[in-house]
């Protein structure tokens, strides 16, 4: 069985059917939309963020209709999916030989770590190609921006590009002895060089004799490993720290919640960051529920008082669900959809 349908009924059993095949295709293409952000913390699904931005919803729905042909999953009505006993044993059993890669975290490094192997791979490609004093050959991308970082990269750093090639392997060695072998094996065949261009994931596929999309992850799961180390010890790796050092965030927050949370800690309100972004108050709702889920920092008694929180999540633990609506009822409509939200919020963070 594919590995996506594999992906896709693990992220059915987490959201034990509270969300729809949407919210999946959201979560795995990478929508960075309030509700999907929050998915992410609620369900623990965020090493799954933005690992498939190519996927499509005919290919995502082709999966599901095979889960279900399967009788791996039942649709009771509509937007709703639960997983059978026979789908539940299958994950298990699935996930006991090749389980979801540790280091997958798409939330925290997906995008930047799209960059470091774009830069790292050209970079890769140039050095090789210099070796045997070959500057006739067509770079690994088209895109304007890679190249033009690349060209200023070698203008302007320090060590010459022979000198460069040795650290470059220093470091790389370093960080992929930390790396179980196969992926380790996996991610240098990946790369092109002047002597071969990199497998393909298809090509890997039949090498290591499993499917494409576990090959994905295996190799994902090296470079949001990198990211991780090179962010954490940037001496040990002050080359590699080079390629992302202008992507390195403080946070994990969208830009536009960033500027909201900017805002707010001028001690403006909702009703005053609305009107100066000219954005909907429950879009600057949406942004503080997400500051919320990733700053510990941040102060939510003006929205939301201790004590009213504590009644909010006695109820949430009581009923065990995400649906706002029946936590909502439950409180008999004395709190807002946006004050049971930052409860969610603030209880799944206390759960990490």
């Amino acid at each position: 069985m594919d590995y996506l349908n594999a992906i896709t009924l693990y992220c059915f059993q987490k959201f034990n059917g509270e969300r729809s095949e949407s919210a999946i295709f959201h979560l795995l293409t990478g929508k960075k939309s309030a509700q999907t952000i929050q998915d992410c913390k609620l369900f623990e699904l965020s090493d799954l963020f933005s690992l498939f931005p190519e996927l499509t919803r005919e290919e995502l729905h082709t999966c599901v209709n095979s889960i279900i042909e399967k009788n791996f999953l039942e649709h009771p009505e509509p937007n709703r999916f639960l997983l059978t006993n026979i789908g539940e044993e299958y994950l298990s059993e699935l996930l006991s030989l090749r389980q979801i890669p540790f280091h997958l975290n798409g939330w925290e490094n997906g995008d930047i770590a799209r960059f470091l192997w774009r830069r790292l791979s050209l970079m890769v490609q140039v050095l090789s190609h210099f070796s045997i004093s070959n500057t006739t050959y067509l770079p690994l991308t088209k895109k304007e921006e890679d190249l033009k970082w690349i060209k200023e990269f070698f203008r302007s750093y320090s060590l010459s590009k022979e000198l460069l090639n040795d650290e470059l392997y220093r470091q790389l060695h370093d960080l992929l002895s930390l790396c179980h072998e196969q992926e380790a094996s996996i991610f240098v065949l990946k790369l092109s060089s002047s002597e071969r261009v990199g497998l393909t994931y298809d090509q890997l596929a039949v090498r290591y004799k499993t499917d494409k999309v576990y090959i994905k992850l295996l190799f994902w799961n090296v470079i949001h490993f990198m990211v991780k180390i090179i962010q954490s010890e940037t001496r040990e790796y002050p080359l590699l720290y080079h390629l992302i050092a202008d992507k390195v965030q403080r946070h994990s927050l969208t830009t536009s919640s960033a500027t909201t949370l900017s805002f707010l800690l001028q001690g403006r309100s909702i009703a005053e960051v609305s009107a100066i972004r000219n954005l909907k108050e429950n879009t600057i709702e949406d942004h503080i529920v997400e500051i919320a889920l990733h700053d510990e920092s941040f102060d939510i008694t003006s929205f939301l008082l201790p004590i009213d929180y504590t009644e909010i999540k006695s109820v949430i633990e009581e009923l065990k669900t995400h649906q706002l609506k029946k936590i909502k009822e439950r409180l008999n409509n004395h709190y807002t959809y946006f004050q049971i939200r930052l409860a969610f919020a603030i209880h799944s963070r206390r759960r990490e």
